[in-house]
């Protein structure tokens, strides 16, 4: 069972305006990242999904925020109150 491809296409979309509003193209998160530029493009389509530890990369590179990143996406997070 894969991820639904609407979250695929939410992730690859708040992917590419991250990337865009930090004045970044393609090529240059590719070699922040260490990935190939195609892979990026592939992940900003919603044609691929990113491993975890490439997730992690994006995320520390582009200082995309865990929660507001599933909001954006339209993942519902809950996390309990101790």
């Amino acid at each position: 069972m894969g991820v639904d491809p609407k979250y695929r296409h939410a992730l690859g979309v708040t992917i590419r305006k991250k990337r865009k509003s930090q004045d970044l193209t393609q090529e240059e998160l590719s070699e922040l990242v260490d990935l190939s530029r195609r892979w990026i493009q592939k992940v900003e389509s919603g044609r691929s999904n990113p491993n975890w530890l490439n997730f992690l990369q994006i995320m520390v590179v582009l200082e995309l925020d865990p929660t507001d990143l599933a909001r954006e996406v339209g993942i519902v997070v809950s996390i309990p109150s101790h």
